[in-house]
């Protein structure tokens, strides 16, 4: 049907006989010949017909003839292979998705997933699939799964790889599809399904994790951006290693001046005093943990990794999740996610792997999903069994796949590089 793609025409000697395929998306008569425009997943070149042609816009079409220009064929034959019912050339859907920009985005989004396959493959972690239904779900209460036929879609791989873990796997990795509902939340950071890369370490800790972060992100920008150094607007970014390391109260007192010291304490009444001192008023209903997101959320996160990335560490105890406690100061947690550009990138734990504990938390964050409205779905007893079993000391990371190519490509949304992001 064809022998040689149309961006390759080009290195075809003068006036050979060459045969091409795709799409006619120009098409027109001349006095004495057609004149039009064919495009296949390679790119577009001009030809030119005998006015015999029975070719039509939109038409996908085989096209012999000889390559008189990189970009001229001069065509002695034509077959006509699809005649669409209607024109995809006047279809917003056709438009968008022949958008040579989303074949770009699409290609630079499977090259990201070749880098990152290959770095973790090089320092023998293990890719895994365990699946996108599940029984039993997470139980933060932050995130909402969407249930389907009694189960759930995962909204984070994390409580079947440590089952991994516990069962012997020691280093594993997860480029895993999920999909967290939000409550209508939708922007350019967030999207209903999303990917997310996911791995753990046994027997090691939180500095082979940043580690790992920091080799991760410099390859990717080399590889994918072809520099080191990444620019958004009129800032850069620079990835190579150390990155910025400061703790959550630290980022507190920098960023938003606001002492974090009666947070940690559990002294509410205190912190939000200390907030209001710093601009923070307080709102009707608001609890401890609701001001800490929202000074979090509008005053540190978007300075955090504007010139390096940041790694925020010792989150608040209240906010351990899966995390162990740290045992020097039993009011923060062995937690640190990573920013840059103000964007948070990847939530990471020294796990905890005490089941009594983790089964008191568990009890503890189901009734503040109920409290919230929201269906906690059945207890993860599965997940505590392997704890029960013993899983190893270990260390996770979890990074939104979909923003780190943000980062890399210097885009401002998600949605570049979905072919299809109407949310679910």
């Amino acid at each position: 049907m064809r022998d040689t793609r149309i961006a390759d025409l080009g290195s075809r000697a003068p006036h050979a006989a060459v045969r091409v395929a795709g799409r006619i998306v120009q098409l027109k008569r001349g006095a004495a010949h057609l004149c039009g425009r064919i495009a296949d997943a390679s790119g577009r070149c001009r030809f030119r017909a005998d006015l015999a042609a029975d070719l039509r816009r939109g038409d996908l079409a085989a096209l012999a003839g000889r390559a008189a220009a990189p970009d001229l064929l001069l065509v002695d034959e034509t077959r006509l292979l699809v005649r669409p019912a209607r024109d995809p050339c006047a279809d917003p859907e056709q438009r968008r998705l022949s958008r040579p920009a989303l074949r770009r985005a699409l290609e630079r989004r499977a090259l990201l997933a070749r880098v990152v396959r290959s770095f973790f493959d090089e320092r023998g972690f293990l890719e895994v699939e365990t699946g996108q239904l599940v029984d039993e779900p997470g139980q933060e209460p932050t995130l909402e799964p969407f249930f389907c036929g009694g189960r759930a879609l995962i909204t984070s791989p994390e409580l079947r790889m440590k089952r991994l873990l516990a069962a012997g796997f020691e280093r594993i990795y997860e480029l895993s599809h999920c999909f967290r509902s939000g409550l209508g939340e939708r922007s350019p950071l967030h999207h209903p399904e999303f990917t997310l890369l996911e791995w753990y370490r046994a027997y090691e800790g939180a500095d082979a994790l940043i580690r790992d972060m920091e080799g991760l992100f410099a390859r990717c920008a080399e590889r994918v951006a072809g520099r080191a150094v990444l620019r958004q607007g009129g800032a850069e970014l620079a990835l190579a290693p150390p990155f910025e390391r400061l703790t959550v109260r630290e980022a507190f007192l920098r960023h938003a001046g606001v002492d974090l010291e009666p947070f940690l304490d559990g002294d509410d009444a205190a912190f939000r005093r200390a907030a209001r001192r710093a601009g923070f008023a307080a709102r009707r209903g608001e609890d401890g943990e609701s001001l800490f997101f929202r000074v979090l959320l509008e005053r540190v996160e978007p300075r955090l990794g504007r010139e390096r990335p940041a790694l925020l560490t010792s989150y608040p105890a209240r906010m351990a999740a899966l995390a162990r406690l740290d045992a020097e100061d039993a009011r923060v947690c062995q937690r640190f996610e990573c920013y840059a550009f103000g964007i948070e990138l990847a939530n990471a734990f020294v796990e905890l792997n005490d089941p009594l504990e983790q089964r008191r938390r568990f009890a503890a964050e189901r009734e503040r999903k109920r409290a919230a409205g929201l269906d906690p779905g059945p207890f993860p007893e599965r997940f505590l069994n392997a704890l029960e079993r013993g899983m190893p000391p270990a260390a996770g990371a979890a990074l939104g796949f979909d923003r780190l190519l943000m980062l890399v490509c210097g885009a401002q949304s998600i949605d570049e590089f979905i072919p299809f992001p109407d949310p679910l």
